[in-house]
């Protein structure tokens, strides 16, 4: 091999290299330094969401049927066509893959298939939890056992097990817009989503611009960061407790002895 082959072959090898973070990138796989310290805290334990943990882990396939019938309710449901949602779901698959970190799956089909499923689950998911669906009348097994519940709940906001909000967003828009038109009285879906997660909402926030949020993880990030200011007049009875917790001196002025210890 000359020594211009060898120069040619580089430059071929060196077009090839990517960052391996875009700008779109928010879904992270966390360090393994860290994991290191706890494997459980960053795996889901009974739903895998999104590409990372798909397949990977015996116990979380069980879920993968119920997922699929959970993903067929919502489309029979809505009379959305799979065709509609696969060829939205083709189109942003670079964007898609821009928001992981790492690589993924190369199969094409397989990640649509990953995407079309997993969203289609979490649709149907939130909106009987929102409708609360002991009251829907079909033959569907539910997931409203509560542990089970709070274990999806956990699970749903591991960092790892993310899907990109905006793609489930449209794709919940798409679905009821096509079937009931653009004003018709049906939750949106950050509704839906707030409602799911409402126990994490401390702040009490109403909702936000869609666009702020990239996935659920993130979600519980603006509830906690957003917090509005508040005035002498909105503090909670926690605020109240500390701003007027008496000093040490004031406690002794009342009476209160002190017992010093030395060691």
């Amino acid at each position: 091999m000359s020594k211009d082959d060898v120069e040619i072959d580089i430059k071929k090898l060196l077009e090839k290299g990517k960052s391996l973070i875009t700008d779109e990138c928010c879904i992270y796989r966390v360090p393994l330094n860290i994991r290191k310290l706890n494997e459980d805290a960053y795996t889901p334990q009974v739903v895998s969401i999104g590409p990372f943990h798909h397949d990977t882990i015996d116990r979380l396939r069980d879920m993968e049927s119920h997922k699929r019938m959970y993903c067929k309710s919502f489309l029979d449901r809505t009379h959305t066509t799979s065709e509609s949602w696969i060829s939205y779901i083709e189109r942003e698959e670079p964007k898609i893959r821009s928001c992981y970190s790492g690589t993924l799956v190369s199969d094409k089909k397989k990640l649509l298939e990953i995407i079309f499923v997993d969203c289609g689950f979490i649709l149907e998911l939130f909106w009987r939890k929102y409708y609360d669906d002991n009251v829907l009348s079909d033959d569907i097994n539910s997931l409203s056992a509560p542990w089970l519940t709070n274990m999806m709940l956990y699970d749903l906001l591991l960092l790892e097990n993310q899907l990109p909000f905006y793609v489930l967003d449209n794709l919940y828009s798409a679905s009821y817009d096509s079937t009931y038109g653009r004003n018709c009285n049906i939750p949106s879906f950050i509704e839906l989503t707030y409602r799911f997660f409402g126990r994490f909402n401390i702040s009490e926030l109403t909702f936000v611009n869609n666009n702020e949020i990239k996935h659920f993880t993130d979600l519980i990030r603006v509830f906690h960061f957003k917090h509005p200011w508040r005035g002498e007049q909105e503090l909670s009875r926690s605020d109240e407790f500390l701003k007027h917790l008496p000093s040490a001196t004031q406690l002794s002025e009342a009476g209160v002895r002190f017992k010093f210890w030395t060691f």
